[in-house]
């Protein structure tokens, strides 16, 4: 740091010490700041006035505070003490001008929200400790936050909360809170000034009156019983947090320094547990812990951040269950409309319904979203084999018939059979001469629970044609099922199919084309009447 504060008992002593600042200054060629220095009187405890500055060298002069005057240290207005009131406005207002400057911007979602984390969030954490911050002033704060992502598409309005600071490797956005954030930052700077054999800090404990370092050891302890009374933990967790706790009587405690990230991870657990516990809001988080739902691979989208904020929004308000769609108005709303889908008229009109089931979309919308991702893996095995493409995956349309000196692929071409099939038209046939082998690709985009079925499907489904082919061709067959779920669902065997088909295959570029296909659907269907 570069700021310097001096004390004295009295001018002189004040002038003397100031004299030896500037010598030390002068030797390594340091100047003054002088019109950010200032001198200030205190008689009793007050700030008095003062009719003449301190004079540094000859000419310079710093002046004097006056009553109602503060100074800025380290970026903290003071006088006879800490501005706090003055500070946590300051701070708020800046705080929310760079999260509108954030959400104003083309960021995609995921990025925006760590922008917000990362630009945004330490204007308020630099003063974490030092501050003084109420939970009610926090939550307002993280209330003012979520109606600004809401206002900008980030966040939909009915979206589940806890989702929203959850990790997004266990299926949450990543925005940090801030009322945990504060109550983290507490415990950790008191395991700091517990354990830290700084002989300064040391000087430190043994002279505190019991007004500042007590106070902090008091919240810390505090927020970790919170915490402690907010989970339901089990024999584990509990020695852990038994471990990470803090004697209010019993002055600073030797206590370890992995506390604080412990209460971070629970912290974690905490809103992860609460939002797979909700019955409306949880059905998506509760249906990934189940097989064979490869639940690391189903949120990898969340961590690749290229979808756009309102685009990533509405998926997770899909997830979440929580669109307006009629059967939500009817059920959870208890609004006098017909629950049945009005596209065609037959299901109930639900998220799932819409993405997946729904006989009216499926020869147009759905055709055209599986085609879509069929046509990225086209792209990829022509590529691979040296057939001339399109630079871009999304101008690229398969022909019918593609043949090299090692290949035959057929595109959504039926397979002529010595004896009848019924299912005889995969979505790709790719044989490779070179290797005597053949795959038969068929790609499917089912509703999120139902992917384990349609996996067991597509491979029962084509293997009375992968016994023909063999017969006729005399070529070891596979059938290799892509199965995606409308929501970004993964099946945990999904890779290991992805590297058997020749080329290079980014499973969350796959991931990302199926849900661009199921927000265009919900965009269409819920702006109809």
């Amino acid at each position: 740091m570069d700021d310097l504060k001096l004390y004295g008992r009295n001018s002189d002593q004040l002038d003397g010490l100031l004299h030896t600042v500037r010598t030390f200054s002068d030797d390594i060629q340091m100047k003054f700041g002088l019109d950010k220095c200032a001198v200030a009187h205190f008689v009793n405890g007050r700030l008095s006035g003062h009719n003449s500055g301190v004079t540094v060298g000859k000419t310079d002069t710093i002046n004097c505070l006056e009553p109602g005057q503060v100074y800025k240290y380290l970026g903290v207005d003071e006088s006879n003490g800490i501005q706090h009131s003055m500070m946590r406005e300051r701070l708020r207002r800046e705080y929310l001008r760079r999260v509108k400057v954030v959400l104003r911007t083309e960021l995609y979602g995921r990025n925006k929200i760590l922008a917000i984390n990362g630009f945004a969030l330490p204007v308020l954490t630099y003063g974490f400790g030092v501050i003084h911050w109420g939970c009610t002033d926090l939550q307002q704060l993280d209330r003012r936050t979520r109606k600004l992502l809401s206002m900008h598409g980030v966040h939909h309005p009915a979206a589940d909360v806890d989702r929203l600071y959850a990790p997004c490797s266990d299926g949450g956005r990543g925005l940090q809170q801030i009322e945990s954030t504060y109550q983290s930052c507490i415990v950790r700077l008191n395991c700091y000034l517990a354990d830290s054999s700084d002989p300064f800090m040391q000087m430190i404990r043994e002279c505190d009156s019991g007004k500042s370092l007590h106070s902090i050891k008091r919240m810390a302890c505090r927020f970790t019983a919170q915490l402690r009374r907010s989970l339901a933990l089990d024999d584990k967790s509990q020695n852990l947090h038994r471990n990470a706790s803090i004697s209010v009587e019993g002055g600073f405690e030797q206590a370890p320094k992995t506390d604080a990230r412990h209460y971070r991870t629970c912290c974690s657990s905490l809103r992860v547990r609460s939002w797979s516990g909700k019955p409306m809001h949880g059905q998506y988080r509760r249906l990934t812990e189940q097989p064979p739902v490869d639940m690391k691979e189903t949120y990898g989208w969340l961590k690749a951040a290229n979808l756009p904020a309102a685009t990533e929004g509405l998926v997770v308000a899909a997830q979440d269950q929580a669109l307006r769609t009629r059967y939500y108005e009817r059920k959870i709303l208890h609004r006098d409309v017909s629950p049945t889908c009005r596209m065609c008229s037959v299901g109930l009109e639900t998220v799932d319904h819409i993405v997946a089931g729904c006989s009216a979309l499926a020869p147009t919308d759905y055709t055209d979203r599986h085609n879509q991702v069929a046509s990225i893996i086209h792209w990829d095995v022509c590529r691979h084999f040296g057939v001339p493409v399109e630079s871009r995956w999304y101008r690229h349309h398969p022909d019918r018939l593609v043949e090299t000196d090692d290949i035959t692929m057929m595109w959504d071409t039926t397979i002529p059979t010595a004896r009848k099939i019924k299912a005889n038209r995969p979505d790709i046939c790719l044989r490779n001469r070179k290797t005597n082998t053949c795959l038969l690709i068929d790609i499917s985009c089912p509703a999120d629970g139902n992917i384990g079925k349609k996996h067991a499907e597509k491979l029962a489904k084509y293997s009375d044609l992968r016994v023909e082919i063999s017969r006729m061709w005399h070529c070891r067959t596979l059938v290799v099922p892509v199965v995606l779920g409308a929501l970004g669902t993964v099946h945990a065997g999904i890779a290991r199919w992805l590297d058997i088909i020749p080329g290079h295959h980014n499973l969350q570029h796959l991931q990302k084309t199926v849900l661009l296909g199921s927000t265009r659907i919900l965009r269409k269907v819920m702006s109809s009447f």
